[in-house]
């Protein structure tokens, strides 16, 4: 949880009764946001750069959030009730959200994700945590993905068609189909359980309504199309998703 003056970490597991805390100091967080601004710029301006200093930046983001201190205290916390902690649930606040934090390397060179035998899931919040966790959804069978509308995403259709399998029905809008106009005016984006994105996403630092998934682009000739190939937040809010729990794979966090 990032404040004005520190960065707090909250650990909580289902045995203890109170999160363990731990907050960093406000150096660190002058170093994370310099950091921040540098990745986000990078990346933004200098693609290829960004690509080949990666594994680097997320080690010195680990140093700076001090990961393994926190995967530490995890581990004392499980060995104190004789288990071992297998999963991992993180629930980023702020810009958090917008990097790989899965990836990050630990001092014997693992990834944070290879810790965990059953893997790592993000939430937005503890609420909607929670409120996954307990709710009910005995028909959870019908899918609507969007597969690969930029055509440049190497895994993207992939992973739709390994998803797709646990579905049906199931509806895939692939490449080139699956334009903003479609994807928005689509008769059974009201009554579908799943809603699955695998795309790029762009995010606005400074209007997040603003913030986006790349579609493809319409193809019309028509002047007065409005139409630009980003379905904003703002845009998804608008939609009518009452039956569905929309998922979206965001290229800006890996």
């Amino acid at each position: 949880y990032i404040l004005e003056d520190k960065i707090l970490t909250f650990i909580v597991t289902a045995n203890n009764s109170h999160p363990v805390v731990q907050q960093s100091s406000a150096e660190d967080l002058e170093t994370f946001n310099s950091w921040m601004n540098q990745y986000l710029t990078t990346y933004q301006k200098d693609n290829e750069s960004w690509r080949d200093n990666l594994a680097s930046n997320l080690k010195h983001l680990s140093e700076i959030l001090n990961i393994n201190s926190i995967v530490d205290q995890i581990n004392d916390i499980f060995d104190k009730q004789g288990t071992k902690c297998n999963r991992l649930i993180l629930i980023p606040h702020h810009y958090l959200h917008l990097f790989p934090l899965h990836a990050i390397s630990l001092a014997n060179g693992d990834l944070l994700l290879e810790r965990f035998e059953r893997g790592i899931n993000y939430a937005p919040s503890s609420q909607l945590l929670q409120l996954t966790q307990t709710q009910k959804r005995p028909d959870f069978n019908h899918l609507f993905a969007i597969q690969n509308p930029t055509e440049d995403l190497v895994f993207a259709d992939l992973e739709v068609e390994i998803l797709r399998s646990f579905f049906s029905p199931k509806t895939v809008l692939k490449k080139k189909d699956a334009q903003e106009t479609e994807v928005k005016t689509h008769p059974e984006l009201s009554f579908v359980h799943c809603i699955h994105f695998s795309c790029h996403g762009e995010f606005n630092v400074e209007y997040p309504l603003k913030s986006a998934l790349c579609l493809a682009e319409t193809e019309q000739s028509n002047s007065e199309n409005t139409e630009d190939g980003l379905l904003t937040l703002a845009e998804i809010f608008a939609l009518n998703l009452t039956q569905s729990h929309s998922r979206e794979q965001r290229a800006m966090s890996g």
